[in-house]
């Protein structure tokens, strides 16, 4: 594939989509996508994952004439093989599981208001972490929260000079900042 040339949507790899579902059970301990296709559009070196129900796939495989240039829910980016968990995913989790067993933090409602700006959380502002344990352990990138278990966005959990801070990788306040 040449370099800005753009791969129609299509199936996930067998390696992305147990990359995506190590995650998903990793925070929730359940796979919430075993009901969804996963589909994959390749385009310079970045992958763009979405979420789609079975069903629809199968509709959308066989009836649609056009090429479709997105469908489903955006959940996941890859970049240089490197998994960019999206808002589409925080919400599913938060809709098909209800709840999380790790790989989350919960930050004060002054560091919430900063995280939506794409504002870091340093560690005076995390009233609760749940970290990664076991297999899990290697993933560093943790669903931010709210008090009310809202999700917020992703962040990369750091590790510095025996502190701790979450650095923003996407929060729900980019959305209006970036106008889409």
């Amino acid at each position: 594939m040449q370099v800005g040339e753009e791969k129609k949507l299509g199936m996930c790899s067998s390696e992305i989509r147990d990359l995506l579902r190590g995650l998903v059970e990793c925070i929730v301990g359940v796979d919430v996508l075993k009901h969804y296709s996963l589909l994959c559009k390749h385009s310079s070196g970045i992958v763009d994952v979405y979420a789609l129900l079975g069903e629809l796939y199968r509709y959308l495989d066989s009836s649609v004439s056009v090429e479709p240039f997105t469908a489903g829910v955006h959940i996941a980016r890859i970049r240089r093989r490197r998994l960019i968990p999206l808002l589409g995913l925080a919400q599913l989790l938060r809709r098909e599981a209800g709840w999380y067993r790790a790989g989350y933090v919960i930050v004060t409602e002054h560091a919430e208001k900063l995280f939506l700006y794409g504002r870091d959380v340093f560690q005076s502002s995390i009233e609760a972490i749940a970290e990664y344990t076991g297999s899990c352990n290697k993933y560093d990138t943790y669903l931010v929260l709210n008090k009310r278990m809202e999700p917020l966005g992703w962040g990369r959990l750091v590790k510095y000079n025996n502190r701790i801070y979450i650095q923003n990788i996407v929060d729900a306040g980019w959305y209006l900042r970036s106008g889409v």
